[in-house]
């Protein structure tokens, strides 16, 4: 084996150590997220489709004050923010401390509260309900004037509603799980390590994608930018992943070499 294909294989074990080590330090909050958009999804879907029936049985078709009554049923209550809000923040802790150990230092060298995690986590609560809250009433609020719009019978309308549901409380519930754990959990290893930085440790850091045919023009010129300095963005501007919905990418961290 020449030096060449050496070096690109341990580059390839490196890479797989990393996404193995994120995903084991993560996999039990991962599913604890996903279940509970799961449950709030069903929970949803349930009172969606009673207050439905209730308006259809009196009246040929919705008025704009049902449609509005009906999609504030979507709104993610205080007590489910509140739970996302708290594994969230311990994804960012797991990702600091999973880098700590990957540079030999304490873990008693993060807090939760230093600066840029206070930072992220205060915008993150209120940004991320948001913007769940806006995905489910924009796919409702399509399927209601696509039932009124063609004359669906209540039946079919309330069987898509329910199919509808029913994808979001499996294959939207996983997808979210994954994309906001992942990233926080980048998040975490990127303030520890400008931490380490700000503190006189040079760091460098890399962009590392699937390298497939799924992987994101974006993502691809970051992992082609090689090894950066820790404060310095990527060319796609993020400075770290995941930098889109479905980003499957990770970064590495290490010393500065001379």
């Amino acid at each position: 084996m020449d030096r060449a294909t050496a070096a690109s294989m341990f580059v390839l074990i490196q890479e797989a150590g990393e996404r193995l080590k994120q995903q084991k330090a993560t996999a039990k909050i991962r599913t604890q997220l996903q279940n509970k958009l799961a449950r709030l999804f069903a929970k949803q879907g349930i009172a969606f489709t009673k207050q439905l029936k209730m308006y259809l049985q009196t009246q040929p078709n919705l008025t704009q004050n049902d449609i509005k009554s009906l999609l504030e049923i979507t709104t993610i209550d205080d007590n489910a923010a509140q739970f996302i809000q708290r594994i969230v923040t311990q994804a960012v802790k797991i990702g600091a401390e999973e880098l700590l150990k990957q540079f030999e230092f304490e873990a008693s060298v993060f807090s939760l509260e230093n600066p840029r995690a206070v930072t992220y986590l205060e915008n993150y609560g209120a940004d991320f309900v948001t913007a769940i809250d806006k995905t489910t009433r924009d796919r409702l609020r399509v399927l209601l004037a696509r039932s009124t719009s063609s004359g669906w019978a209540y039946s079919r309308l309330a069987t898509t509603i329910h199919k509808t549901f029913g994808e979001f409380s499996t294959k939207r519930s996983k997808r979210i799980a994954v994309h906001e754990i992942g990233s926080a959990y980048q998040k975490g290893n990127l303030i520890v390590a400008q931490e380490l930085a700000a503190q006189g440790v040079q760091i460098e850091k890399s962009w590392l994608t699937r390298k497939d045919d799924k992987v994101d023009e974006h993502c691809t010129s970051n992992e082609a930018a090689g090894w950066i300095d820790v404060n310095d963005p990527f060319p796609s501007g993020a400075m770290r992943p995941l930098d889109h919905v479905g980003c499957r990418c990770v970064a590495m961290y290490r010393r500065k070499t001379k």
